[in-house]
């Protein structure tokens, strides 16, 4: 079924369902594509947090996602060991 245009807005207001995207709660993610991962760990450094941050990064890292530019930003902010 198509949704109306406010649908549409009210659906794009609400958080992400739980899954899509790693939460920034303080524990490891479990679940959600290690992109959404990078991003999070970027958001984490801008606020401030970097414990979140190593744990995003763990986990992109863990999920095989080497993107150069994350691996730089990882390197860059400290948050991982790579060569």
């Amino acid at each position: 079924p198509r949704l109306t245009r406010r649908e549409a807005d009210e659906q794009a207001d609400d958080p992400a369902p739980a899954g899509e995207v790693p939460q920034a709660d303080g524990e490891q993610p479990e679940s959600g594509p290690p992109a959404a991962a990078d991003l999070a760990a970027r958001l984490a450094v801008v606020e401030g947090d970097l414990l979140s941050a190593r744990q995003y990064v763990d986990y992109a890292l863990s999920k095989g996602y080497f993107e150069a530019s994350f691996t730089a930003f990882c390197k860059r902010y400290e948050l991982c060991e790579l060569p």
